[in-house]
């Protein structure tokens, strides 16, 4: 498993992608040789204003159906505790702009450094409730990671043209929900699952990627 490459499409302000990022942290902790993670830019929301939007009103706009907007949060909360994660999106009231948390990442060469800024920025909005579209925030999540204050604002204050259309080419590609795990850039699957499950996928798709098996088996 040490050879295998994993990418992971996601977005911060997804509940999904954090739910599925800390069963993957369980999953490495666990799992010695399981592949470093190597994040990819992916926008939920590619037209959200900068200032960003309410999410329980964002919500109501996508959902419309009270039902459905409770299936999905008792989804959520089921998931939070079957992966063993403090979860409350209340936390997280507002849906800001992610594409300059998205430059950040991106801009940060795949290793620890990246893993830790990930790490950062999902604490900073989903544990803290803080607004990730801030520069002052990014900043202090990149310090956070070892980053120089400096340096990530220089990254912040480029054009962010090349991770917009990285986001973009994502969902063109086929990628059309996260997290998405892509396993040796040929095999993946999307979905926030527990740990146990989620190694198994990955295991799964490297076989699929490797030959080993097609993808109805």
């Amino acid at each position: 498993m040490a050879a295998l490459t994993l990418d992971v499409v996601a977005d911060p302000v997804c509940p999904w992608c954090h739910l599925g990022l800390e069963s993957l942290k369980r999953v490495r902790r666990d799992w010695p040789e399981a592949p470093a993670a190597c994040f990819r830019p992916y926008l939920l929301y590619p037209d959200m204003p900068r200032e960003g939007v309410d999410r329980a009103a964002a919500y109501e706009r996508k959902f419309p159906d009270p039902a459905q907007r409770k299936a999905i949060m008792d989804a959520l909360a089921a998931t939070a505790a079957e992966i063993g994660v403090d979860f409350d999106i209340g936390r997280a009231a507002r849906i800001p702009n992610a594409l300059p948390a998205q430059h950040l990442i991106a801009r940060t060469p795949p290793g620890p450094m990246q893993e830790r800024l990930v790490d950062a920025i999902y604490d900073a909005y989903w544990r803290r409730g803080k607004d990730i579209g801030a520069a002052e925030t990014l900043v202090a999540a990149a310090s956070a990671a070892g980053l120089s204050e400096a340096a990530a604002k220089s990254l912040l204050n480029e054009p962010m043209e090349a991770t917009k259309a990285e986001a973009d080419a994502m969902r063109r590609g086929g990628v059309d929900g996260a997290p998405t795990f892509i396993v040796n850039g040929r095999a993946g699957f999307a979905g926030a699952l527990p740990p146990q499950k989620l190694r198994a996928a990955i295991e799964h798709a490297a076989k699929i990627a490797d030959g080993a098996v097609s993808n109805g088996d």
